[in-house]
């Protein structure tokens, strides 16, 4: 699903007029001081019936959005927002030569707040501001099979 959101990210328009190419996985790259974005894996969780798997999975991902000015965050939240706020459909994920269809049945804002800025042993400030987001999703596996 992180790849998934990646790629929604990735070919918006109004998104990577702002951060281009500067979204990434898990940390943002030392001395990056361009507007960013980094994805954050947070949990997912496989649902269950009492027959066994339910055939979907719900789950979180944090987006921490960076601008080198705090009011430059506010942009690039709600071009995310747009990007991902009420999306339904299928992704292809996966490797070129094998992609595999994600069908998403919802992604939806759930919280966000400010990263604080602090001064680490007497050190310049960073370059930039953060906000943190949290998407909540589902989507759809295929259910194991057992025999």
């Amino acid at each position: 699903m992180i790849e998934a959101l990646y790629k929604l990210l990735a070919v918006n328009a109004a998104v990577t007029a702002l951060v281009e190419t500067r979204i990434h996985y898990s940390e943002k790259p030392q001395g990056e001081t361009g507007a960013s974005i980094v994805i954050q894996r947070g949990a997912e969780n496989r649902q269950h019936t009492f027959d066994g798997a339910a055939g979907y999975v719900q789950g979180f991902a944090r987006l921490n959005v960076f601008s080198p000015t705090y009011l430059g965050i506010e942009p690039i939240k709600e071009a995310i927002r747009q990007a991902l706020d009420g999306f339904q459909g299928e992704v292809e994920i996966g490797e070129p030569d094998a992609p595999v269809a994600l069908v998403i049945d919802y992604v939806k804002f759930d919280d966000d707040d400010d990263i604080p800025v602090t001064n680490l042993d007497g050190k310049a400030l960073p370059p930039f501001y953060g906000r943190w987001i949290d998407v909540r999703f589902q989507f759809q596996e295929s259910i194991p099979t057992f025999g």
